[in-house]
């Protein structure tokens, strides 16, 4: 675990998962709390996930450690999480150890550290970015977009993103758009590009190109509106994350 300080634009080490693991999902709770959900751990090829967890992790900035909850019933890798309007914490799709893509999505709740099942996405998939809009609703972007509405327990098609396949990062702009950066592309290889949806016309719209093309990567808007994306790894198309990156890339909206 590492921690960013925007203002000073330093790095700093924080305290190790208790379980080592790649593929997770994490989300900061209402409470301030940081959640690592899931993961697994790859195969000595490198390729594939020999392992599969369904461990969450909980960590405190106040007490800067790690504290072990509730298990997510379904174990699974390249999962998403978001945090919904009720305070739920939301894991959305991911693969199991089989590497079959899931429809699954369970909502933990923290004050009573209990998972419930809820309605599955339409069809599923991997390595998505989950984002929560300004109207409250859930949004999954990856081969095709769903959104999730809390209220009714349901999921709708949106339009799709014309370029987004897998292993993209996403957030929510001050502007109340969804920007969805990097990933793969439909030819198997990592890409620069960026993208941003509005939700009250349902529509994509391309922005600039991000400087480093990655996949697997992280997005968060920062107290400062900037979303910051953290690089995950390239030449994926001849060997998953081959070249690892540890670039931060910014985007000011």
């Amino acid at each position: 675990m590492e921690i960013y300080n925007p203002k000073t634009n330093v790095w700093k080490n924080g305290p190790s998962l208790k379980v080592a693991r790649s593929g997770l999902a994490a989300v900061t709770g209402p409470d301030g709390t940081i959640y690592a959900i899931g993961g697994g751990i790859l195969d000595v090829v490198g390729e594939d996930f020999g392992a599969v967890y369904g461990t969450l992790e909980a960590y405190s900035p106040t007490t800067n450690r790690w504290t072990t909850l509730a298990p997510m019933p379904t174990p699974r890798f390249g999962l998403s999480a978001v945090v919904g309007t009720d305070g739920r914490i939301y894991a959305i799709g991911g693969e199991n150890a089989a590497g079959t893509e899931l429809r699954t999505v369970e909502a933990y709740t923290p004050s009573s550290n209990t998972w419930t099942t809820e309605a599955p996405m339409p069809s599923g998939y991997a390595f998505g970015a989950g984002i929560r809009d300004r109207q409250g609703h859930i949004d999954y972007v990856g081969l095709k977009t769903y959104q999730y509405s809390i209220s009714t327990n349901t999921w709708t098609t949106l339009a799709p993103s014309p370029n987004v396949v897998a292993g993209v990062g996403g957030a929510r702009g001050p502007d109340g758009r969804l920007y969805v950066v990097g990933g793969m592309n439909t030819y198997g290889m990592e890409t620069n590009a960026a993208e941003a949806y509005n939700p009250t016309s349902n529509t994509w719209s391309s922005i600039a190109s991000m400087p480093e093309a990655a996949f697997g990567i992280a997005a968060a808007r920062g107290t400062d509106g900037r979303i910051y994306v953290i690089d995950g790894g390239a030449n994926y198309g001849e060997s998953c994350c081959a070249v690892p990156l540890s670039i931060v890339q910014v985007l000011t909206v």
